[in-house]
């Protein structure tokens, strides 16, 4: 045989009766020495028969060549290292096979790639989606109901104590009315607190001429009459100098004693009062806000929730009172617990809440916030149909809108009737009145039916107000996507002939103003966010707080600048809590963070 290509065949030993045994021997003979002679291998064959070993053949002995066969296979530490390589190779082949099953499952649920799949392979994939889906649903649910349990318990604990409190608040009122009835006899029997002489008896230097008013209770011996305890009867007395000054005013001047050795004076004009502030009227939703204890997790995987008293109209009007302004809540909220601890909020924060209406057939909206980690937020809301959906024109309190001296309102109750025609309504009572309209849009894009209804919506009664409040987002929303730091497409697309000013509010970059003779920008005031909740109706109501104490202010720019400076700081402020209304900031707390932070 030539050396032409070689080919490795199985030999197959076919039953032919025309080839006889001997034949079928030498021929597998031949084949296995031109394998050892081509391939330049050992080869060894033995022929087997059902009676045993018939022929052998080795080309390098038999012996030696089953010898190194056997060690070959059968060595232990070789074969096991051979497995165990391959039993690794097996198991990382898996393993990758299942990591990248998990990235196209992956993306998959997040709609990519999902034009390989077929309809079979579709269907599977939202079940998957709807069974994680109802899992988290469960569970959220469960951890709801437990957190409103939690409340509900907490909510009896205190109406327990409110009531101890009420209790003993009356016991004291009874006793107080005892005390002023006491004073009311005395005064009946002819004896008076303050009496004017005109001559001092008691060694104390007064100047002739002059009149003198005695403060306190003179020795009084009663001859008739009810009687009087001792403690009462002889009380010690101070003389005042009565001193008219050519304004029309009068001073007392308390003479120096033996016990005090100084003089202490008071001034009080004729008909002067403290400094009167605009009623300002705040319309709109009030709502339950449920904030994650732990920030940058969603709300399937958030620990617990704190409970916060929320809705921007009614941020504002607390962020005013706290101020030291006067304000009014006006809106709606079911008849229900957290209905009745909304309106118990506002009375304890001095917010006039006599225009609130308790609906019985629907709930107080809730509003689940999920906190990123730099404290921005997202917002899951509860009111299909919630209470402050439902108010109707013929529930507003049409004296309240009249007294107020600014009307503020935002842009959700514009979404659905009936409250939208309230909303109107209550517009137009206002600007009948003689109210400033305030406008904070307060985008809340998930509430709306679409992008398209929110813009016109909002912009609908846009060029009705006098104030606008803005956020850069929303610039960007309602104008298309143009750039919100233009100055000239703002004025341009945002600002109207009605309106006295515009504020852009930028975060923790501070705010932009607009009026019709000059405009400018505050910087913001550094903080470390926990929660941007309320931080923009913190700053609403300072400027409102502002505004209602000063109504030229937009005409001074001097003015409006410190005002604004103001309000970021009232912003500064209620991003470090959590929460909208436990996080605003009294006068005090915003005077002393603008002096530690300018000093």
């Amino acid at each position: 045989m030539g050396r032409g290509r070689v080919e490795l065949k199985r030999i197959e030993n076919k039953i032919n009766r025309q080839v006889t045994f001997s034949k079928r021997r030498n021929g597998l003979l031949k084949k296995a020495y031109e394998l050892s002679v081509l391939c330049d291998a050992e080869v060894a064959l033995i022929i087997f028969s059902s009676r045993g070993k018939l022929h052998e053949f080795g080309s390098a002995g038999m012996t030696k060549t089953l010898e190194r066969y056997q060690h070959s296979c059968f060595n232990p530490e070789e074969n096991s290292t051979g497995r165990e390589a391959q039993s690794w190779y097996q198991e990382v082949t898996k393993l990758k096979a299942k990591y990248e099953s998990l990235l196209r499952t992956q993306r998959q649920l997040l709609g990519e790639d999902l034009g390989p799949l077929n309809v079979k392979e579709l269907q599977n994939l939202e079940k998957q989606l709807e069974g994680a889906l109802a899992q988290a649903r469960q569970r959220k649910t469960q951890l709801m109901i437990e957190q409103m349990e939690d409340l509900r318990k907490k909510e009896r604990h205190l109406g327990d104590l409110n009531k101890q409190l009420r209790v003993k608040l009356e016991t004291e009122g009874q006793n107080l009315k005892a005390i002023q009835n006491m004073w009311s006899s005395n005064a009946a029997a002819g004896s008076s607190s303050f009496s004017f002489h005109s001559s001092q008896t008691n060694p104390m230097d007064c100047q002739p001429h002059e009149p003198v008013l005695q403060i306190g209770y003179h020795q009084y011996l009663p001859t008739e009459g009810p009687s009087i305890s001792k403690s009462m009867a002889c009380c010690s007395c101070f003389p005042v100098t009565l001193e008219r000054s050519k304004k029309g005013s009068f001073k007392f001047v308390r003479s120096s004693s033996s016990v005090a050795g100084s003089s202490k004076s008071f001034s009080f004009k004729k008909g002067s009062t403290q400094e009167k502030k605009a009623l300002i009227v705040c319309f709109g939703e009030m709502l339950i806000d449920f904030v994650p204890i732990t920030a940058g997790v969603s709300l399937a995987d958030a620990e617990g929730f704190k409970k916060a008293a929320g809705g921007a109209p009614a941020n504002v009007a607390v962020g005013i009172s706290r101020l030291g302004g006067s304000a009014a809540f006006m809106g709606k909220v079911g008849k229900d617990e957290f209905g009745y601890m909304l309106a118990d909020i506002l009375k304890e924060n001095n917010v006039d809440n006599s225009g609130m209406r308790f609906d019985p057939n629907a709930r107080t909206a809730l509003a689940f916030v999920t906190l990123r980690s730099d404290g921005e937020r997202e917002f899951m809301f509860y009111r299909n149909p919630s209470a402050d959906k439902l108010l109707h024109e013929k529930e507003l309190d049409v004296n309240l809108i009249k007294k107020a001296g600014i009307f503020h309102y935002g842009s959700i109750s514009l979404i659905e009737e009936p409250c939208r025609s309230a909303h109107l309504a209550a517009m137009d009572i206002a600007k009948k009145a003689g109210c400033i309209l305030s406008y904070d849009p307060n985008l809340r894009l998930p509430l709306w039916p679409s992008a398209e209804a929110a813009q016109q919506g909002i912009m609908s009664i846009w060029n009705q107000a006098d104030i606008i409040k803005i956020s850069e987002e929303e610039i960007e929303f309602l104008t298309g996507g143009d750039d919100p730091y233009d100055d000239d497409m703002v004025m341009k697309k945002l600002y109207h002939p009605n309106l006295k000013l515009l504020i852009v509010t930028e975060g923790a970059a501070g705010c932009r103003y607009y009026t019709k003779e000059f405009k400018g920008k505050v910087e913001g005031i550094k903080a470390d966010a926990v929660d941007t909740t309320g931080a923009g109706d913190s700053f609403v109501g300072a400027i409102l707080n502002s505004w209602g104490s000063d109504l030229n202010l937009y005409k001074d720019e001097k003015r409006l600048r410190e005002a604004l400076l103001f309000a970021n700081a009232c912003g500064a402020l209620t991003v470090q809590k959590k929460g909208a209304i436990p996080a605003i900031p009294t006068k005090e707390a915003v005077d002393q963070f603008l002096h530690q932070t300018t000093a």
